[in-house]
């Protein structure tokens, strides 16, 4: 169940990208005669968005700009400004009336991680539900179109902070220069504002005032508004909680994803290459798929990722985070290197390489070795084995999805079993769930229950329960089976906990990522810092709780160093076995 947010906090929100006006002026010094490729991208943005700026807008030539970049030069960009990019496409495609256009610009933008992009990555998540035509900084001499002018209704107020529903309207940075009795009175209402609000304190076993009066000492002993808001970034962080964050600063606080150009996933609980480009250094000096790291800058995978955790995002079960450290292993800052000692393939001599870490973060998904159509947000095709598969990627769509979903289904009507594969899909929204679900249902069937905080008390709960119809023309009621690993999580947590509870699938796989609180409320600190707390639970129709404990598949089944080798899908042959066995629902 995703939160739902306001259309005008998305939109004002993305006031924030004023910043690059304020650094688009080159470098003083010899290097300023000869620009990087990533500072000449970035004045070609600059550029770009003052060419939108006002009412005389040079549309074309933005256009011709933004194109030219994402066409040739995205990468030069960092994240936050490549997320600038395709937002600002996307706004010029809303602004011609090319809806489609528009969505496959903002769509790009979602998976981008960086420091302030949360508001511009908001932006891009409200753009995937209807169209952007009004932007703070661009159109301020104008008033945004009818219905992006209300205010996120106050549920609250403890302390000095005021807590609503959505995300406030206006994200610009908190206050700096704080005293320190601002920074003792902001830290306290913070302290209150979880204890009153957090739903998961019992489900983990969290002593929150002992975390408080750990964390109190360390206030005292700060010296920059840097180390301080890194110190709440921590305290947030202690309810490891991935729907639990500092809205509007992490700066500095998340390791850069630059890497060499391969990517490593932890396969058989060791770090292996999965993909590595065969024109790229780490190629030529070895590396394959299936190559196993042994050491990263003289230490052991594990010792590498405990030197990570303080700058990874945070997961709310450790195999998530492991799954997702094991991926961020060589990251690190653009152009800098890497010692990574490695096996060409198992039982080889060790081999010591440096590498550069050149690229924007390589993701290794899983790849179908037999023909798929290939949408925006599904995958879909006949299996060998006549079965059906169908990928869902993401569940950012929303109702788009639904739509592709049921397309890719009615393709594949006469299959006489589906696989329904959400591996690495790591959520988006809950909104396209009921018609899915509702297409291998045939009556009422309840899919999840869950809880929302409605007092101050630990466990002071309203409880709920969801219900899912029959959807479409036609049930698909012949055997279908589920695939999840530990990233599956946030709104494919929810789905999964959904189909599941049906009893329709044979489970698949690993236990998903568990980070599934379903509502959140935004908390604005007196300094101005706005912090997402999780407020609800949701479980599964037998009262499993989802958070920390996601779901646990039927049959345990995951890939091999030998299928990253041979680039096989064992967990999927595995799935596809299961399936001829099980004779048709209801039959």
């Amino acid at each position: 169940m995703a939160i739902r947010i306001h259309a005008a906090v998305l939109v004002l929100c993305f006031s924030i990208c004023g910043q690059l006006a304020g650094e688009a002026a080159p470098p003083s010094g010899s290097d300023a005669l000869v620009p990087s490729a990533e500072s000449d991208a970035r004045q070609k943005l600059v550029e770009a968005r003052e060419a939108l700026t006002g009412k005389a807008k040079k549309t074309a030539l933005a256009r011709q700009i933004l194109s030219d970049l994402a066409e040739h030069r995205a990468s030069d960009l960092e994240p936050t400004d490549r997320c600038y990019l395709y937002v600002y496409l996307g706004y010029l495609e809303d602004l011609a009336g090319r809806r489609e256009g528009a969505i496959g610009w903002y769509r790009r933008a979602l998976p981008l991680e960086g420091p302030r992009i949360e508001g511009v990555r908001g932006v891009a998540e409200l753009g995937m539900t209807k169209p952007i035509t009004w932007i703070r900084h661009l159109d301020s001499h104008r008033k945004p179109p009818r219905g992006d002018r209300g205010k996120p209704a106050v549920v609250q107020r403890i302390g000095g902070a005021v807590l609503t529903s959505e995300q406030p309207l206006d994200l610009a940075e908190p206050r700096m220069n704080l005293s320190k009795e601002e920074r003792r009175e902001n830290f306290e209402v913070l302290c209150e504002v979880i204890d009153r609000s957090y739903s998961f304190f019992d489900h983990k076993d969290i002593d929150w005032p002992e975390v408080c009066a750990r964390y109190r000492s360390r206030v005292e002993a700060v010296e920059t508004d840097a180390d301080y808001y890194r110190l709440l970034y921590d305290l947030v962080g202690e309810l490891k909680d991935a729907h639990s964050w500092l809205q509007n600063y992490r700066q500095n606080v998340l390791l850069p994803k630059h890497s060499p150009p391969l990517a490593t996933r932890r396969v058989e609980g060791k770090a292996v290459v999965t993909e590595v480009d065969e024109d790229s250094e780490p190629f030529a000096l070895g590396l394959r798929r299936g190559s196993i790291i042994d050491q990263v800058d003289g230490l052991p995978p594990l010792q590498k990722v405990e030197q990570l955790r303080p700058v990874l995002f945070t997961c709310s079960s450790e195999r998530a985070f492991l799954a997702r450290a094991y991926w961020r292993l060589l990251h690190g800052e653009r152009d800098s290197t890497v010692r990574v000692t490695f096996r060409p393939q198992p039982g080889d001599d060790p081999v010591t390489v440096e590498l550069k870490r050149t690229d924007p973060a390589m993701w290794a998904t899983h790849r179908p070795t037999f023909p798929v159509e290939k949408g925006k947000s599904v995958w879909s095709g006949v299996h060998p084995s006549g079965y059906g598969y169908i990928r869902i990627l993401s569940f950012v769509a929303r109702d788009e999805l639904a739509d592709e979903f049921d397309r890719a289904l009615e393709k594949l009507r006469d299959t006489p079993a589906l696989v329904i594969d959400v591996r690495d899909n790591p959520g988006g929204s809950g909104q396209s769930q009921r018609t899915i679900v509702g297409r291998f249902i045939t009556a009422r069937t309840l899919v999840n229950t869950g809880g929302q905080k409605n007092g101050p008390g630990h466990d002071d709960f309203r409880e709920h329960s969801t219900y899912f119809e029959p959807k479409g023309g036609w049930q698909y009621t012949r055997p279908i089976a589920l695939l999840t690993n530990a990233i599956t999580g946030s709104a494919t947590d929810l789905f999964v906990c959904r189909l599941t509870s049906t009893g329709r699938p044979i489970h698949l796989g690993t236990t998903s990522h568990g980070n599934l609180s379903g509502v959140s409320v935004y908390a604005t600190l007196p300094c101005g810092l706005v912090v997402r707390v999780s407020t609800g639970y949701v479980a599964n129709s037998d009262g499993r709780v989802i958070e920390v404990n996601g779901t646990e598949p039927q049959i345990r089944a995951e890939p091999t160093i030998d299928d990253v080798i041979a680039g096989t899908d064992s967990v999927l042959d595995r799935a596809v076995g299961a399936l001829r066995d099980v004779k048709p629902w209801n039959s």
